[in-house]
């Protein structure tokens, strides 16, 4: 069921891009996915948009009094993901979203890993480095991973370069299972 629902997000995402193509907006529609994936994090009006009891019209209602800033467009598709019970799905479509028009603007992707939160300063030298080294804008994307251990991780595509204490521990041990023969 995961699967199906991050290719759905995946689908909605490049539809999403085709309307603001077409339309010129892809800006507005990077300020509105941001906006729905921030008010949906209220668990009780995700609740209340999958709830199948609730009337369609009483939905769209309450979209359009939750986020009246948010563009007629993007209220539908939130209303069509409400229809759908699946209004989770926005911050997935967002992201896949913010990830096309990236690539169209020619603006690199990189996963930078660490084991512990880490402050902003370290992603933005971890970006600017990046930039520098891959001769081109670089948008960094945090994320936590506890099993590393330590250091670091950064992906950019299929580019991985592993400096976590985790990918060294697993180097010397192949490395001292190489000199035992």
């Amino acid at each position: 069921m995961a699967g199906r629902r991050a290719t759905s997000a995946k689908r909605y995402a490049q539809a999403v891009f085709q309307i603001a193509e077409e339309k010129g907006q892809a800006d507005r529609w990077l300020e509105d996915l941001a906006r729905m994936s921030e008010g949906l994090r209220n668990e009780e009006l995700v609740t209340f948009l999958n709830s199948p009891s609730v009337r369609m019209e009483h939905k769209v209602g309450v979209i359009e009094e939750a986020f009246p800033e948010v563009g007629p467009l993007a209220r539908n598709l939130l209303a069509l993901l409400a229809s759908r019970r699946a209004v989770e799905l926005v911050a997935q479509v967002a992201e896949g979203y913010q990830a096309l028009v990236d690539a169209r603007r020619g603006i690199l992707r990189a996963e930078l890993v660490t084991a512990v939160e880490v402050d902003g300063d370290l992603t933005r030298r971890a970006a600017e480095g990046l930039s520098r080294f891959l001769g081109g804008e670089v948008r960094v994307i945090q994320r936590v991973d506890p099993s590393i251990l330590g250091g670091l991780m950064v992906r950019v595509g299929d580019r991985v370069i592993d400096g976590s204490t985790r990918g060294r521990l697993e180097a010397l041990k192949k490395e001292l299972r190489e000199a035992a023969f």
